[in-house]
């Protein structure tokens, strides 16, 4: 897989979730684990980290709520 071409297509498939769902519907959080993973595998650890955190965040409050 070419990771750097990957990226927009994956980042897209977040935009197209957020607009569809909101930005903090549970549907989101698979784009953002596949755009940590991403980003991880080009080295960028903070855009991962980031990715990672809003997930878990989403995550968590679904929890909370449900």
């Amino acid at each position: 897989m070419n990771y750097a071409e990957a990226r927009p297509l994956y980042r897209r498939a977040l935009d197209i979730r957020v607009k569809a769902y909101g930005s903090t519907h549970p549907e989101v959080v698979n784009s953002l684990l596949n755009l940590a993973l991403i980003y991880d595998a080009l080295g960028d650890y903070v855009a991962a980290e980031m990715m990672d955190e809003r997930a878990t965040e989403i995550i968590e409050a679904s929890n909370r709520q449900g």
